[in-house]
């Protein structure tokens, strides 16, 4: 079983070789690390349990709740009084499930850590009863203080100002029957990353873009249906057009993370954005957003027409014509080979 901030493990007690009759003052002892980490931490839920105990929860590391979305190792072993016949290590690993700010605590007794990063005292604003409402100025409250870590579901009931409130926070055993039991995580496919276009011809734009992969690798927080690609033509640095879907990236296959965008105004720029869609619609995922604009190929002149020679001598000759279309071309000379 899993969570965005624990693990369930369950274990054989006996292992393979049976039960060890001379291994006395049994206890199980279980330590994890993130992976990429090298340091073993002893589990604060998971430590020394009585050899009766095949299964614990893993909720707790490095003075805080386990991180989402984040690969774990976790070892465990059984230990004796007699070192000697203490167990190897039996090693697994396991990944959180993705979530929500929530999910982990400010990691700081009696700070909220607000939506923009800024830690406010809970006292700040309501010094008695601990309910301030220092986050109303900064985007309100996403992580809740470590000594009362849970957020409650409805931002109905705490850190009141000017009509507006915050979600509360509680500590363990969690909210209850305060703003509707602990706050649920509406979690939606996150952005595309390394979203580029680049122009090939004066009509189109060649996008790519990377999917995200979550730590747990089948996972995914929808049925994923297609891509979704839109463009918004930029006319100034102040005014830009609305967004248009683009079709022809609809991709149906989630590896398939790049789309050739046909029919584009030449020499013009374009912002770009794209999302994972969902079977249901209501579950489509957040936009990943191209950095700046990319520019479309200007369209070349188009080469003179008439053509003609209107006059020749022995040594020379001379001829007319008529220009074609300009198009993107800033008139220089002309060129005659």
């Amino acid at each position: 079983e899993r969570g965005a901030n624990y693990l369930v493990v369950r274990w054989l007690p006996f292992g393979t070789r049976g039960y060890l009759a001379d291994c006395d003052c049994s206890v199980w002892k279980l330590e994890l690390r993130r992976e990429g980490t090298e340091e073993w931490l002893p589990s604060p839920d998971c430590w020394e349990l009585p050899f009766a105990t095949s299964s614990c929860k893993l909720h707790h590391l490095e003075d805080n709740w386990l991180v989402p979305n984040t690969m774990y190792e976790i070892r465990i072993q059984q230990t004796c009084a007699m070192e000697r016949l203490t167990s190897d290590y039996a090693i697994t690993q396991e990944a959180t499930l993705p979530g929500c700010k929530f999910h982990t605590h400010s990691g700081i007794d009696e700070f909220f850590e607000c939506e923009d990063g800024y830690f406010c005292n809970q006292f700040l604003g309501d010094t008695r009863q601990g309910d301030g409402w220092c986050c109303w100025n900064h985007g309100g409250r996403a992580r809740c203080p470590r000594n009362q870590p849970y957020m409650c579901n409805e931002a109905s009931d705490c850190a009141e100002k000017d009509g507006v409130k915050d979600h509360c926070c509680q500590p363990e055993p969690g909210c209850g029957s305060v703003g509707n039991g602990n706050m649920v995580c509406d979690l939606r496919p996150y952005p595309p990353m390394d979203i580029t276009a680049t122009s090939a011809s004066p009509d189109s734009l060649t996008v790519d873009w990377a999917g995200v992969l979550y730590a747990q690798a089948d996972f995914r927080p929808c049925p994923f249906a297609y891509w979704i690609v839109e463009t918004s033509l930029r006319y100034y640095s102040h005014w830009f057009g609305e967004w248009v879907e683009q079709k022809e990236c609809a991709n149906t296959v989630f590896k398939q993370s790049h789309c050739v965008i046909t029919g584009l105004v030449h020499n013009a720029s374009y912002f770009v954005r794209v999302k994972e869609g969902c079977v249901d619609k209501t579950r489509n995922g957040a936009w990943g957003v191209m950095d700046g604009y990319s520019q479309i190929k200007p369209l070349p002149a188009a080469p003179p027409v008439n053509l003609r020679v209107v006059e020749r001598t022995p040594n020379s000759f001379a001829f007319t014509w008529t220009p074609g279309s300009a198009n993107d071309c800033t008139f220089d000379s002309w060129r005659i080979k």
